[in-house]
């Protein structure tokens, strides 16, 4: 396995000499093709969104539940749900005993529906991602792993979510800490950037009205669009 995937490495990258452009969708896959010696005219692009899909909803302090949503048939998602559930609710269980946290996802696995972990609610896969994560605030992403871009991040972002992420689950998305997320890697960072916003729901609203305003900025098609042109244009 290792002899094949270090042929195809060595293929894709010989290839780079007669590409003429690359536009990545991210910045750090970008700076991966320039590390690797590649020449010619990059840019990144993010994957932009209809906002007239994303419907911004009033802050609303009783929708103050934690919620995770992702592709549970992605391993990164649930390996990171499964450390968030083993090493962070527990603490913040402690903390908040009755905080409620909300898991979904196409393919959720059975294993985490049966153990019963105290006030977790596994409801699977839903019908419509964004009515789903209207009827709560925040939304965690717990991942330890995976590349690209998190769609779902970008969603959440133009929805108004309050955002508690990784640092590499927000990878590659134009964000600052304590303004338009909050970043945490370890259990007592989550548990720290939770109790931020349920003890401070202004701060917690201020975050999400600032993720509304970045997706405005930087993620509609419009913005992307225009990106994209104005790129292609300069190849000729």
């Amino acid at each position: 396995m290792n002899l094949l995937a270090n042929r195809l490495k060595k293929y894709e990258l010989n290839l780079l000499s007669k590409i003429d452009a690359i536009l990545a969708i991210t910045p750090v896959d970008e700076e991966f093709f320039l590390q690797h010696g590649y020449k010619g005219k990059t840019a990144s692009s993010p994957l932009g969104l209809d906002l007239s899909d994303y419907r911004f909803q009033p802050f609303d302090e009783r929708k103050l539940s934690l919620f995770h949503l992702g592709a549970m048939d992605w391993m990164p998602n649930v390996e990171g749900v499964e450390w968030f559930l083993h090493t962070c609710w527990p603490l913040v269980g402690e903390v908040f005993p009755e905080l409620r946290l909300f898991l979904a996802g196409r393919n959720f696995p059975q294993h985490l529906k049966e153990a019963h972990y105290p006030n977790v609610i596994c409801d699977g896969q839903v019908e419509r991602a964004s009515d789903y994560m209207n009827d709560k605030q925040l939304m965690v992403v717990p991942l330890r792993s995976g590349s690209g871009m998190r769609v779902k991040i970008i969603e959440g972002l133009a929805l108004g979510k309050t955002i508690i992420s990784t640092t590499i689950g927000a990878e590659g998305i134009a964000v600052e800490d304590g303004k338009n997320i909050l970043l945490a890697d370890t259990p007592e960072q989550f548990e720290i950037a939770i109790a931020l916003c349920l003890h401070h729901p202004e701060k917690a609203k201020s975050i999400g009205i600032e993720g509304r305003k970045l997706a405005e900025e930087k993620y509609s098609v419009a913005a992307i669009g225009n990106q994209i042109t104005k790129f292609y244009n300069e190849l000729f």
